[in-house]
């Protein structure tokens, strides 16, 4: 969570609130109605909070000014390759080496998700790739689900604009060009779903800052179509294409590879949490879901608990089966905290209490090895790098807060039960300089 949204909200008041569920949540559990309410206040009194809660509705804006239909519609599905990258050293088809005199923020390669679907643009050059019509392509290759399936497309839209070359073209796959690969689509397709869950999650968190259930619902559309197009998801089949999207190098993942879908894990996680109270006063959700559901047949969404059953059964669920399989595994830290923040969120006596079991278990996610064996005295682990060996100390503090504030696990405290992990909070000051700057060690 943003250190921001933290400072905005109260302790823990819980606050069991009724939805007539079937299932056992029901409530949200790590913001609460009255930590809701405090939050509300707080924009209202200080400064610096109403402006953090601005900068948040100015992002997410342009997403809510979409249609319901057109956000559903947007997310692709398994089929459609991902990959963190166009390409990796060739630089552009059209500037080459030359690209990389471009700034690089996060890449070299620039999207406009909303007004340039299916592109992406050479930061250098300015070219957009690729030269086909890559979109109308991608719907004539969906199927009577909605999801994308690859080499189904109409074979027309892979003909280049007029004057460009051939080459330049992307069914999905990739184009080649003299023997070398760019993943024009693939690398969209990765950044539609990266801006999405960023989207879900700060929908989420204006939510709580304004109590707005107009954002509340936007991000309940969003975890809903996730929920539809989840468990087929499965990177390996990209790997295997020559794409990459931190595996690590296994080849393992889901959405992302194995190591940034503990990222997947934690915002639709949290955004389910944050706006669960709203689901059984959404009318226009319901009424929205079991028409797409009826048209594409994706499960009963006739009611408020059949909405909350199908995250929690395809999102929430394989959340925790995917931390268990190790397709979603990251650094020390990353997927016991993406584990914490799902088992929490669905708030099942036994499969959450089982999860967060699975946390302390020699043959789960060790923490206990971990704190006491790979943290050094200061707090860092064994990983090289200031950033690296930070992240079990900055994911476990989130963990340990995680667990202080859900009241129906007691089993374990981070804090109490390992007197280490209290240096993980001053180990910045034994390599900052000045109270500002450290070593640049690593990457």
């Amino acid at each position: 969570m943003h250190h921001s949204t933290r400072a905005v909200i109260v302790p823990l008041l819980v606050l069991a609130t009724g939805i007539p569920m079937t299932h056992a949540k029901t409530s949200s559990v790590l913001i609460t109605a009255e930590m809701r309410k405090q939050a509300v206040r707080n924009c209202d009194i200080y400064a610096w909070a109403r402006s953090y809660r601005d900068r948040l509705i100015a992002q997410v804006e342009p997403w809510m000014a979409l249609s319901d239909e057109e956000l559903w519609r947007m997310l692709p599905s398994q089929d459609m390759p991902r990959d963190a990258a166009v390409n990796r050293g060739d630089g552009c088809p059209k500037c080459g080496q030359d690209h990389y005199k471009a700034p690089y923020s996060p890449s070299r390669w620039r999207v406009d998700v909303l007004q340039r679907p299916w592109q992406v643009k050479c930061a250098y050059c300015g070219e957009w790739f690729p030269k086909n019509n890559f979109p109308a392509y991608y719907r004539s290759a969906l199927d009577d689900q909605h999801m994308f399936r690859l080499g189904a497309g109409d074979r027309q839209f892979l003909v280049p604009e007029p004057g460009a070359p051939t080459a330049w073209t992307d069914d999905g796959t990739g184009a080649t060009v003299d023997g070398k690969q760019w993943f024009f689509a693939a690398n969209y397709a990765f950044r539609l779903w990266e801006k999405a869950l960023d989207v879900m999650e700060k929908m989420a968190l204006v939510y709580t800052l304004t109590e707005d259930r107009r954002y509340a619902h936007k991000a309940a559309v969003l975890l809903d179509r996730m929920a539809d197009l989840y468990p087929e998801m499965d990177f390996a089949p990209h790997f295997k294409r020559g794409m990459e999207c931190s595996t690590g190098g296994s080849g393992r993942g889901r959405i992302q590879g194995k190591i940034w879908e503990t990222w997947t894990v934690q915002k639709a996680s949290l955004a389910y949490d944050h706006i669960y109270d709203t689901l059984d006063r959404d009318a226009e959700l319901t009424e929205f879901a079991s028409r797409m559901s009826s048209a594409y047949s994706t499960g009963d969404k006739s009611s408020p608990p059949a909405i909350a059953r199908h995250i929690e059964t395809h999102l929430l669920r394989e959340f925790i089966a995917g931390v268990r399989d190790g397709r979603i595994r990251g650094n020390p830290g990353m997927h016991h905290y993406a584990m914490a923040c799902a088992a929490i969120a669905l708030d099942d006596p036994a499969a959450s209490s089982e999860a967060l079991d699975w946390l302390f278990a020699a043959n789960g996610g060790a923490i206990p090895f971990i704190l006491r064996e790979r943290l050094a005295r200061e707090g860092f682990s064994d990983e090289a790098a200031l950033g690296y060996a930070a992240i079990p100390a900055r994911t476990f503090s989130k963990t340990a807060e995680f667990l202080r504030r859900y009241p129906a696990y007691s089993k374990r405290d981070l804090y109490r039960d390992f007197p280490k992990f209290r240096v993980c909070f001053t180990m910045g000051a034994s390599v900052r300089m000045l109270d500002c700057y450290s070593p640049n060690w690593g990457d």
